[in-house]
């Protein structure tokens, strides 16, 4: 009897709970059907027992106790409650929440101290524990979705349909085009794309993602991707936020209370945490790139559990983030749950119709301090597309889709627009995307590619030089290369009449490794002088302005690869003649003068990269970071040995550190030391010059780590130290539709010596054995200007003026050059 007891008190006790339990679930949106996230449903209004709708609107919420009503509450938005009688729990409750009339405005506290900024104190010291990019290593799969919709211009339909204006330049038929746009987009999107990836990441910033699965709608093999950090920051713990192309000020860092005004508007208890709900933006009389937004904040470790943040400047104000992040207890870590965001451009492509961009991104399957080495990350390549993501069945993808399914508009979408691309022949559009993204036109079936950065190239030298090149290079986007590689080239410059050509052969050691040997050849001209042994500096290359060039023919060997994840380095041998082709003599140690010059070098070069950041746009990077400086380190042994064929005897030593880091309250620094020392007697071909734009074509354009004030001429040295400094402190002035400035600062200075002048006859040349100083005012955006309603082309301006030499005896007009600068802003 007491067993039959014990069965009967077990089997009914959860049926008298299901009797006592109440619960409610749906959905928040609002007026116009957008999800509502991070809303609070209090019931019975004990905010104790209260919830928050997810990220994507949806809200869960049971009780073991009647409840009577349901109260919907945030910032922003009217409040909602709903008594027991307009409660359903067989169905899900659809709600919508109004816009409020009335937004209390900023308050100055005058008396002790704001208390969400002694919360929001207690949130930055905790931050490194809640920062997941803290963590010694961690691992997860990331589903992703992207759609990009068209949407109507309501104020532009009245003003264009409604009332006939006929100023703007709209046609009928442009009319009717967009009104079945109209009607189509409440059917389906108009692009839709689906990525799933694995992601590694070890501390300070071993990042690795491996596309599994990639999906884009009509365009079955592109290899473009949408990611989680694409857009934002996957973590909202760094001092700086870079959302798509600008690093905004994190309002949870140090030192952020006092350029952002906090405000609580809002406290929850769950169990024995409690979460706040602070508002943040600037400070009035604060001008920095500042973000405006709410943070729920977690009295468990004090951490970030929701974000809703957009730009405070208004022109930028169409881009909005959401972050969501869950605690996991059994590595007691707060980790990102799903990333969003929201990008509107009201006016592109056209006045009538604008565009939305819209990213979800779904953490999963999250590991905290797996045991990953460094044969787990690929420095070369930290983003890749597998060759077996594409072209996938829906039962690959119904494992990732179980978080958020497919809407009818979706399958919509890649139903019509795949049958649409199957009709149309798309996958030539593929060619072209790949073809922009990677520069060279493939060949069908040939394996063979035109390499397009040979056809048409700019210099001061031959003027327009016009040329072909073929590859084998891998040209699929985001793609491990191939072993083999083999490239050739033919090139004539128009102004000095003559070909150039070349060509080189690439092995990798293994599949997608930097360890590479190449065999090269070249027929060619390069400028004497110049910094070639380092990496390129900047987009404008030397030659753009450089008016000496010699002709050179080149053999060399060259062995690369990568020394752990800090180090780079190359060993080559190589076999080279030159001639200039301008006048000038070498006078050799013995008396004898040359005309022409042989060389045989053995040339070594190492790069060391600490904790580089690379942020990501489209799978494109798209800026680095560096906190810790770049180190670049050059070495060349010429021989003079018969064999080799070498006729001078020579060690070559150069160096450059550079970085380009933000500093709070200050903006980005960029900064560039590099020097170098020649042993040996050696011709002007292999010695240093400066490196200044002159009086070329390129002469009225501002460029980085150069000088712009000096004329042409040369500026020879043996021995050579360059120092360059830009500050650029953003939009500290002020800020409007058609202008707001971006101030920057820069200093560069510049000495050298030179051994044996004596030995360099035929040209005119200035050593610079003083100090050259050149000082830089620069004022970008000074006028902005819209480009097709997507962007904004930023004109601005800058001084340079050159003093600390002996040149600036001359007129105050030749040591004070105005510049003009060029900038794309989103």
């Amino acid at each position: 009897m007491k067993y039959y007891f014990l069965i009967l008190i077990l089997f009914s006790t959860p049926r008298t709970w299901a009797q006592t339990a109440y619960s409610f679930s749906g959905k928040i949106t609002d007026s116009e059907g957008e999800n509502l996230a991070f809303v609070a449903v209090i019931p019975n209004g004990d905010v104790s027992k209260g919830v928050l709708s997810d990220i994507e609107g949806r809200f869960s919420i049971a009780s073991k106790t009647r409840i009577e009503s349901l109260t919907f509450r945030a910032i922003g938005l009217q409040t909602l409650t709903l008594s027991a009688e307009n409660l359903s729990e067989k169905k899900p409750l659809s709600i919508k929440l109004k816009k409020a009339d009335n937004l209390i405005s900023e308050f100055t506290f005058s008396a002790g101290e704001n208390p969400a900024d002694r919360l929001m104190r207690r949130v930055i010291a905790h931050r490194d524990r809640n920062n997941p990019e803290k963590l010694k290593t961690f691992q997860c799969k990331t589903y992703n979705k992207m759609t990009f919709d068209f949407v109507p211009n309501d104020s532009a339909y009245a003003r264009f349909i409604l009332k006939r204006d006929t100023t703007r330049n709209i046609t009928k038929n442009q009319i009717k085009y967009y009104r079945h746009r109209d009607s189509i987009a409440k059917q389906q999107q108009s692009f839709l794309m689906e990525t799933v990836t694995e992601r590694r990441f070890r501390f300070p910033n071993d990042n690795f993602e491996r596309v599994i699965l990639n999906r884009v709608s009509g365009f079955p093999n592109m290899g473009i991707v949408a990611l989680a950090n694409m857009v934002q920051p996957f973590s909202f713990y760094g001092d700086f936020l870079r959302i798509l192309d600008k690093d905004y000020v994190n309002p949870v860092s140090i030192g952020s209370p006092s350029l952002y005004f906090f405000n609580i508007e809002d406290t929850l208890y769950k169990g024995v945490d409690t979460v706040f709900l602070v508002s943040f933006h600037p400070k009035k009389g604060k001008v920095f790139e500042g973000l405006t937004g709410l943070l729920h904040v977690n009295s468990r470790h004090w951490a970030v559990q929701n974000v809703q943040a957009k730009p405070s400047n208004a022109a930028q104000s169409m881009l909005k983030i959401e972050q969501q992040y869950k605690f996991d207890t059994l590595s007691t870590q707060w980790f990102p749950d799903q990333l969003n965001f929201e990008w509107t451009l009201p006016k592109y492509p056209s006045p009538l119709v604008g565009l939305r961009i819209t990213g979800r991104s779904y953490i999963s399957d999250v590991s905290v301090n797996p045991p990953l080495k460094q044969r787990d990350f690929n420095p070369e390549l930290p983003l890749i597309i597998e060759d077996s993501a594409y072209n996938q069945p829906d039962i690959a993808w119904l494992p990732y889709r179980k978080i958020a399914p497919l809407s009818m508009r979706e399958l919509q979408t890649y139903k019509f627009l795949d049958s649409l691309a199957e009709k149309k022949h798309f996958g030539a559009w593929v060619n072209v995307f790949q073809i922009l993204g990677s520069g060279a036109l493939p060949l069908r079936n040939s394996g063979v590619n035109v390499d397009l950065t040979r056809l048409i190239r700019l210099n001061n030298y031959e003027s327009i030089r016009l040329g072909l090149g073929f590859t084998t290079a891998q040209t699929r986007m985001l793609s491990r290369p191939k072993r083999w590689e083999l490239g050739t080239y033919v090139g004539y410059g128009v102004q000095d009449s003559a070909w150039k050509y070349g060509g080189y052969a690439k092995l990798r050691l293994a599949q997608g490794s930097e360890t590479t040997l190449q065999l090269s050849y070249a027929n060619d001209i390069r400028e004497p002088g110049a910094v070639s042994e380092l990496d390129a500096t900047g987009f404008a290359s030397r030659s753009f302005y450089a008016k000496y060039f010699d002709s050179y023919k080149e053999i060399s060997a060259t062995l690369g690869s990568r020394l752990g994840k800090r180090i780079y380095a190359k060993i080559a041998l190589q076999q080279a003649d030159f001639k200039p082709n301008y006048a000038y003599n070498f006078v050799k140690s013995n008396g004898e003068v040359a005309k022409d010059f042989r060389f045989a070098e053995v040339a070594t070069y190492v790069k060391y990269v600490y904790n580089e950041q690379n942020n990501v746009l489209f799978g494109e990077p798209t800026n680095e970071i560096n906190k810790i400086p770049v180190i670049e380190i050059g070495y060349t042994r010429g021989f003079k040995n018969e064999i080799l064929r070498g006729e001078y005897a020579y060690e070559k030593w150069i160096f450059a550190i550079h970085q380009s880091v933000l500093i709070r309250r200050l903006g980005r620094a960029i900064w560039r030391v590099e020097g170098g020392k020649v042993t040996g007697n050696v011709p002007f071909s292999k010695l240093f010059t400066l490196n200044q734009s002159g009086d070329g074509s390129t002469a009225f354009i501002a460029l980085p780590n150069t000088f712009q004030t000096l004329k042409d001429s040369i500026w020879l040295s043996d021995k050579f130290l360059n120092v360059y400094f830009q500050q650029s402190f953003g939009n500290i002035l002020y800020r409007s539709k058609w202008s707001s400035p971006q101030l920057s600062i820069a200093q560069k200075v510049a000495v050298g010596r030179l051994s044996n002048p004596e030995s360099h006859q035929g040209i005119t040349f200035q050593t610079p054995t003083k100090p050259i100083l050149e000082s830089g005012l620069i004022l970008d955006n000074l006028l902005t200007l819209n480009y097709v309603n997507f962007s904004n082309i930023g004109i601005g301006g800058a001084f340079y003026y050159r003093w600390g030499n002996e040149l600036t005896k001359e007129n105050w007009k030749q040591v004070l050059n105005p510049r003009l600068s060029f900038k794309i802003i989103l």
